[in-house]
C-alpha cells in the first residue's frame, strides 16, 4: 500500500529519530552524512549490541539484530534500503542508506 508523501516524510523524520535512538546516549558511535533530498545516510561504527553479546561470549547473536534492520527497513513502500555490511557480520560499520524510489 502506497501512501502519498510518506517516503519523504519518513526520510525527514529518520534523521532526528536515529540521532536520538542510535546516538551516544544509547551507546552507539555514528557517522552522519550531509543531507541530500530524498536520501538519508548514516553509519554505526560502534554498537552496544555487539559489545554486550561479545562480553557474554556470543557475538554471533548480533547478526539477528542486524538482520532485523533488513526486514523492517527493506520492505517500506516507496523507499529502498541499501546496506553493504554490518558489524555483526564482520564489517567495520553498519551502513544505513535510505532513498525514495
Amino acid at each position: 500500500m502506497k501512501i502519498p508523501g510518506l517516503p519523504g516524510l519518513f526520510i525527514k523524520m529518520w534523521d532526528p529519530m536515529t540521532r536520538k535512538i542510535f546516538g551516544p546516549g544509547n551507546g552507539f558511535t555514528n557517522v552522519f552524512y550531509p543531507k541530500k533530498k530524498g536520501e538519508y545516510r548514516m553509519d554505526v561504527t560502534s554498537c552496544p549490541y555487539n559489545r554486550y553479546f561479545t562480553e557474554l561470549g556470543c557475538p554471533e547473536l548480533t547478526k539477528i539484530f542486524c538482520e532485523n534492520d533488513e526486514r523492517i527497513y527493506g520492505n517500506l513502500p516507496g523507499l529502498k534500503f541499501e546496506r553493504t555490511g554490518t558489524i555483526g557480520k564482520g564489517s567495520k560499520r553498519c551502513d544505513f542508506h535510505m532513498k525514495k524510489v
